[in-house]
């Protein structure tokens, strides 16, 4: 009761701190009106305030008063308990079983303190309170979201089509903005065994799965020490599905489509292009791996176009787009973008 008296003459004391601050507001804004520099209507809102604060603290006084009455009444109870045992000559008997009875509601009480600490399962920071004033709710309602940026993962979409290579456990490249110019190492821990469909950018229509990837611990810790890597940022990955090292590799915009649906290049041959068919590997977004029909240090034309014909010559003063040469000695892993739009989970 003293703690409740105590708090209602805190109200009191900030009630009139209000009502002062909303006085002198409405003072001011009297001033401005009278000279046309403020509207009516934000002088009607002054005059508003200064109301409701006269009235707020008049609860406030009113609200403490009860409170001093209730103090008063509860003090004055051990008093009246003792006057009333010695005037009904209370029996050890009864007063034991008033002692059982105290215990049973000191038991409750106790209980009933216990519900109401709220106990983190975790040791991090609020991400969300969805309840931030006085209220009843229901059993099970949400309050908080608390999690430890120390577990950040990234929640991947891939295209199901692309997901079907993917393997727990795969390396992942995180990159983007968010991670800083140099990108952050991965492994893929949890594929969803179920996809959803999503619209993309383009207005098309996708299957996609999500993928869980968790950062390697030391690389969170650089990235969140270097960028303040949150919740909910954007990222990008590329996960490595597969590897194929000393591969003679070309450039993905060298290679077309023949009539029968075979992989061609243009190969630059005693300074003639001929179309050459090829056997591809791996692939990612930029290069190919080229597993027959090249050998390390061939030329090919880079982009061709669709002009170039089978025999064309690359004399002098003829040109037909850059060409470049087959790397034989650089280890090429199959990388794919999986998605444009990652979201960081905690």
């Amino acid at each position: 009761m003293r703690k409740s008296v105590e708090a209602a003459v805190n109200r009191v004391i900030a009630g009139e701190g209000k009502l002062e601050f909303a006085t002198k507001q409405l003072d001011r804004y009297r001033v401005l009106r009278e000279k046309t520099a403020a509207s009516q209507e934000e002088y009607d809102q002054k005059v508003l305030d200064d109301i409701q604060s006269k009235v707020d603290l008049q609860q406030d006084k009113l609200v403490q008063a009860a409170m001093e009455a209730l103090e008063i009444g509860t003090a004055m109870m051990p008093t009246m308990i003792q006057q009333y045992i010695d005037r009904k000559g209370l029996t050890v008997k009864v007063y034991e079983e008033q002692k059982q009875e105290a215990l049973a509601k000191l038991k409750q009480a106790m209980e009933d303190e216990r519900r109401g600490r709220m106990l983190s399962p975790v040791s991090g920071v609020v991400l969300k309170r969805d309840v931030s004033n006085e209220r009843y709710l229901p059993a099970g309602e949400v309050l908080l979201e608390i999690g430890r940026l120390e577990d950040l993962e990234v929640e991947a979409e891939v295209l199901s089509q692309d997901v079907v290579r993917v393997k727990r456990g795969d390396p992942v490249s995180i990159y983007g903005p968010a991670i800083g110019p140099k990108p952050a190492r991965g492994r893929v821990d949890k594929i969803y065994p179920a996809g959803f469909t999503k619209v993309s950018s383009l207005g098309v229509e996708q299957q996609r799965v999500r993928v869980i990837v968790k950062f390697e611990a030391d690389d969170l810790a650089r990235v969140r020490k270097e960028q303040e890597l949150g919740v909910d940022y954007r990222v990008r990955v590329q996960i490595v599905t597969a590897e194929e090292a000393n591969a003679v590799v070309v450039p993905r915009s060298a290679m077309f489509r023949a009539a029968d649906g075979k992989w061609q290049v243009m190969a630059v041959r005693g300074g003639r292009v001929a179309k050459i068919t090829i056997a591809t590997g791996l692939m990612n977004d930029s290069l190919v791996e080229v597993r027959e029909g090249l050998k390390p240090g061939d030329l090919v034309v880079r982009a061709p176009e669709s002009r170039l014909t089978d025999g064309a010559s690359l004399g002098p003063g003829r040109s037909h787009g850059p060409a470049t040469g087959c790397r034989g000695s650089e280890s090429v892993a199959g990388r794919r973008q999986r998605s444009n739009r990652q979201r960081l989970g905690g």
